[in-house]
């Protein structure tokens, strides 16, 4: 019961910021931030896989929602909107760079944007070698891959969305999102199998 409170409370809060932050309420708009910037944020970092840049894009996503407010139309969730103009500034970003963009960008403290499983300290020396050159390969697949597939692939076997899911984020149907999916899958196996037989 008291969840089902919450969830109502949260849609009803965010609307009603919504509609302040569109009368010029600058302190409506930053609750929205607040309420959204970890998913917005996460979508931006699978895109261009850099968080110097997921920062980056994730900062003009909301220039933009503040610009084109006005623009929304409560038909689809705030998240997901946020998440639409997220990808087309990523990507745009990615295009502005005209560069081959590296999927991962480490600092001495950071891990692998997209390989969640490192080396468990239980394994012998030759198994976390191994894990560890695997994790490399995978790397080196994805940043040749299309941000458009990046995004769909991360969605789905890191984030765990449903086709439904992905489709209201990227804004097309479902079944583009599955044909797209598969598209990546293939690119992704191939490639790796490429990688691995050169290595």
């Amino acid at each position: 019961m008291s969840t089902t409170k919450n969830s109502e409370q949260d849609t009803t809060s965010w609307q009603e910021w919504v509609h302040r932050a569109r009368d010029g309420d600058r302190e409506a708009f930053r609750q929205l931030v607040d309420f959204t910037q970890q998913k917005v944020y996460r979508v931006a970092l699978r895109t261009v896989g850099s968080e110097t840049d997921a920062e980056e894009a994730t900062q003009e996503t909301y220039i933009r929602a503040w610009q084109q407010l006005d623009n929304f139309q409560f038909r689809s969730s705030l998240v997901t909107w946020l998440c639409r103009i997220a990808i087309n500034v990523s990507i745009d970003l990615l295009r502005k760079q005209k560069r081959d963009h590296s999927v991962l960008d480490q600092g001495d403290n950071e891990r692998g944007v997209w390989v969640e499983q490192l080396p468990s300290a239980d394994q012998g020396p030759e198994q976390q070698l191994e894990q560890a050159q695997l994790q490399q390969q995978i790397q080196e697949v994805l940043q040749s891959m299309k941000p458009n597939h990046r995004v769909v692939f991360a969605l789905r076997e890191i984030d765990g969305l449903s086709y439904e899911e992905i489709a209201e984020v990227v804004d097309c149907p479902p079944g583009t999102v599955e044909s797209r999916l598969h598209r990546a899958r293939q690119e992704f196996r191939d490639k790796l199998t490429r990688l691995q037989r050169r290595q």
